[in-house]
């Protein structure tokens, strides 16, 4: 999906003399679409996405399984490509997050391995695949971020963005309780955040169309200033 603005703004650049990179392309256009279409992912309460691996079956994750996610990263090496990707493959096959592996070296090799042993016949490709599908669909916004606001604290690895999410909703949406919003995928808390602040009076369209449009421009600008930065190294070269 092409964001019309995303693509004047990298026309204008390019016949400046500073063109954008691929990778910062796709970026731009990725805000670019969110502020286009103004809304949040439009499937919230569909039944979350699922791939299949024979008799072993991914489901989107819930916040539950992004905050297992989070707290494993202490006892297993993520930085190892297939370490990662197991991990992210076995808790994406478990459905309820309260029944994943407890927490520590010993319990999380045993269950990374019988997981292993169960998806040994497909390829590294295969899974990542299917774990991409479920985590993130056919949403070209997926992944691409703003840079930081100003007063924003920058994270650190300790910082896990789902416990942000579930405690922002719980706040936001009056009556849900922790153990309810651990058993959301993000989308589906989205949607009830926005539905208390509907009955509340507030105006979310709005509010989220002039956030896309600020996220948008300071990303056009941040991405300009790195173009017109490798120009002048171009001209001193």
């Amino acid at each position: 999906m092409v964001s019309n603005t995303a693509i004047e703004e990298a026309e204008r650049l390019a016949a400046e003399g500073t063109p954008l990179l691929p990778r910062e392309i796709v970026r731009l256009n990725a805000l670019g679409l969110s502020m286009e279409r103004g809304e949040r992912e439009s499937v919230a309460f569909a039944l979350p996405r699922v791939a299949f691996l024979g008799d072993v079956v991914l489901r989107e994750p819930t916040l539950g399984h992004e905050m297992w996610l989070d707290e494993a990263r202490r006892f297993a090496d993520f930085d190892d490509v297939d370490t990662s990707l197991a991990m992210h493959a076995l808790a994406l096959s478990v459905i309820d997050p309260d029944d994943l592996p407890g927490l520590g070296k010993i319990r999380i090799f045993c269950a990374m391995r019988r997981f292993q042993r169960r998806v040994r016949i497909y390829t590294r490709r295969q899974i990542t695949a299917a774990c991409r599908w479920v985590t993130e669909g056919r949403d070209a916004r997926s992944g691409e971020y703003p840079p930081p606001r100003k007063g924003d604290a920058p994270m650190d690895e300790s910082y896990s963005v789902a416990i942000g999410v579930l405690l922002n909703g719980v706040a936001v949406a009056t009556g849900l309780s922790v153990g309810d919003a651990r058993h959301m995928t993000s989308a589906q808390l989205y949607r009830v955040e926005d539905s208390a602040l509907r009955l509340r009076g507030r105006d979310i369209e709005d509010g989220m169309i002039e956030q896309a449009k600020g996220d948008f421009y300071a990303t056009l600008d941040e991405l300009t200033a790195r173009a017109k930065e490798r120009a002048k190294e171009r001209e001193n070269g």
